[in-house]
């Protein structure tokens, strides 16, 4: 009997219904791993499988390896589930990363570039990245590979352009790129998180999408504007007083870059990964260095919903670790969508 594991775009589809594209397969040997169920178990009718990724830490912050799939509880609405699948962190991961090239990023390009190569170069051997550009038009430069030469000249090659598809470049990965990816996956997005280019996507569809995906989604937002500082007369025979004002790209304000970091942030919130704010190429840096360090220790988790699935009902998850001296981090919450004959 053939092994199936099924998952839609939030990781969850009804079986006899997925398309083959949408199917995923367990990798080769899992069914010798221990943490594994049975093949009888895995084939299951008019069901779905909800997989999670799921980052655990101690007290002090630290992050915790070599659990087991005994290790962990999950409930979904209150409810105790079974756990079906379970991947442990020395599985190799695939992460797609996103590079802001539109004309608002033009001037702090080159360190973008170069954080985005320092990212790429202390990620394992085993894991694949895939670089996608965003300047006027989304475009997949390299990968899914983990030929880091390829990749680091996909990087300093990006090409600029004016527009900035944001949300169109975040449905790409997620309708495209990791619809045909199996395992462990991972977005990160370095971007301002101002859109003025998208066609296909909106901040709304977006922003849902990412519910139903298995994917964390680290958002890095770097600040392109500048403060100039000037001097304003506020009344005669009085010295002048100094302002400092934040200078905007033409057509954007302080409410688009609010509009920016809501989004970001609701991103990162939505499918349990981190929201990141830099300054600075240093800031960036440092932002890429806890990102690949959390994404070593991910793990992979699914079940099947005691409780059948209700289109358009968001179900709320909880994942516990038994240790109570240990944390679990992941979404809190899915919503089922089923395809669309």
């Amino acid at each position: 009997m053939r092994k199936v594991s099924i998952t839609i775009r939030l990781f969850i589809l009804l079986a006899g219904l997925i398309t083959p594209a949408a199917a995923q397969t367990p990798p080769s040997g899992s069914q010798n791993r221990r943490d594994e169920i049975g093949e009888e178990e895995l084939v299951r009718v008019n069901t779905v499988l909800v997989s999670l990724p799921v980052i655990v830490s101690d007290r002090e912050g630290r992050y915790v390896p070599n659990l087991r799939s005994d290790d962990f509880q999950i409930l979904e609405d209150g409810v105790e589930q079974q756990i079906a699948h379970f991947a442990t962190v020395e599985t190799p991961f695939t992460v797609a990363l996103l590079l802001d090239t539109s004309g608002s990023a033009r001037l702090r390009l080159r360190e973008m570039q170069e954080a985005a190569v320092s990212f790429v170069e202390n990620l394992r051997p085993g894991d694949r990245v895939a670089i996608i550009s965003f300047g006027g038009k989304v475009e997949l430069l390299a990968g899914p590979t983990n030929d880091r030469e390829l990749l680091r000249r996909a990087i300093r090659g990006v090409p600029v352009g004016n527009s900035t598809p944001l949300y169109d470049a975040v449905d790409f990965v997620q309708r495209q790129l990791f619809n045909r990816v199996a395992g462990r996956k991972a977005v990160v997005l370095l971007t301002d998180g101002l859109d003025n280019g998208s066609v296909a996507a909106t901040y709304e569809g977006s922003l849902h999408d990412a519910e139903e995906l298995d994917v964390l989604i680290y958002p890095v937002q770097y600040d392109p504007f500048v403060d100039e500082t000037r001097a304003f007369t506020i009344a005669l025979n009085r010295p002048p007083e100094l302002r400092t004002e934040r200078i905007y790209p033409p057509g954007f304000n302080s409410k688009d870059y609010k509009k920016a970091g809501s989004y970001l942030r609701g991103m990162a919130l939505s499918t349990g990964g981190r929201y990141y704010h830099a300054d600075d190429a240093a800031t960036v840096k440092r932002a890429f260095t806890r990102i690949t360090e959390e994404l070593r220790f991910q793990y992979s988790i699914g079940y099947y919903p005691k409780a059948a699935p209700e289109p358009s009902r968001r179900r709320a998850i909880n994942v516990r670790v038994r240790n109570r001296k240990l944390s679990a981090r992941t979404r809190s919450s899915y919503i089922y969508n089923p395809p669309v004959n």
